[in-house]
């Protein structure tokens, strides 16, 4: 497990689900998600930044970080609708095992 990726994907997830359905890339003189993220009040607060900067800190340059979290962004979007149909059955109090999870996860990777 990557602490780092674990505090960054919780802030992410609650940012998309403010964005909704906005166009997430850069065009003309629209708002872009990424914007939109760091701008954000976000999550668990403080002490995710803070962990999610412990992460990058050995890195050398700010490239490298910018890559990794282009990287999990494209990844947290590609499972957006796993995630959202995991949010609903939280909401619902359905139960959420790691197989339902699992099975989840890999009916939305075949579609990409």
């Amino acid at each position: 497990m990557d602490p780092g990726f674990v505090a960054w994907a919780g802030p992410w997830a609650q940012a998309r689900a403010e964005w909704c359905e906005q166009p997430l890339g850069r065009g003309g003189d629209e708002y872009v998600f990424a914007d939109y993220l760091l701008t954000t009040d976000l999550g668990g607060g403080y002490s995710d930044w803070v962990i999610v900067e412990q992460h990058f800190a050995p890195l050398p340059w700010a490239s490298m970080r910018a890559g990794t979290e282009r990287v999990w962004g494209m990844e947290l979007t590609r499972m957006w609708p796993a995630i959202q149909q995991v949010a609903e059955w939280l909401l619902v109090g359905e139960p959420v095992t790691n197989q339902r999870v699992r099975d989840l996860t890999e009916a939305e990777m075949a579609l990409t």
